[in-house]
């Protein structure tokens, strides 16, 4: 059996060097809940706005363009919503939550406009203290 197309692309991969890279995230959420006892329950709407910035720089791989730093920045919009439970005793709560987003993301690469929108589903499990 021959190798796979991703470990076929690992050696691409060696040919990019990330010469910077940055992130910067504004998360916001507008929720209800209901406590009774020892379980508190919630829900609502999520959105979040990133800021992210790549720039790499090619090594040995020539370009139709002769660019050989690349990169972009582009902004990323999530839209959706969260329901969480929290169960626990006294201080001390389990959290179990689950956030469905639609990612709205089309950064400009090499000029042209590349379609990355898409769903993210994440499920969260924690433990938290409540004073």
């Amino acid at each position: 059996m021959g190798p796979s197309l991703l470990s076929s692309a690992y050696g691409l991969l060696d040919k990019f060097k990330l010469t910077d890279f940055s992130r910067h995230d504004l998360d916001a959420g507008l929720l209800v809940g209901y406590e009774q006892g020892g379980i508190i329950a919630y829900g609502g709407l999520r959105y979040i706005f990133s800021s992210i910035d790549f720039q790499w720089k090619t090594e040995n791989i020539p370009t139709e363009s002769g660019v050989e730093k690349l990169g972009f920045d582009d902004p990323m919009h999530q839209v959706g919503g969260v329901v969480g439970v929290m169960l626990g005793y006294g201080f001390i709560f389990v959290n179990l939550e689950m956030s469905i987003l639609h990612v709205f993301y089309a950064p400009t690469v090499l000029a042209s406009p590349l379609d990355l929108d898409g769903w993210s589903i994440t499920p969260t499990l924690g433990l938290s203290l409540r004073f």
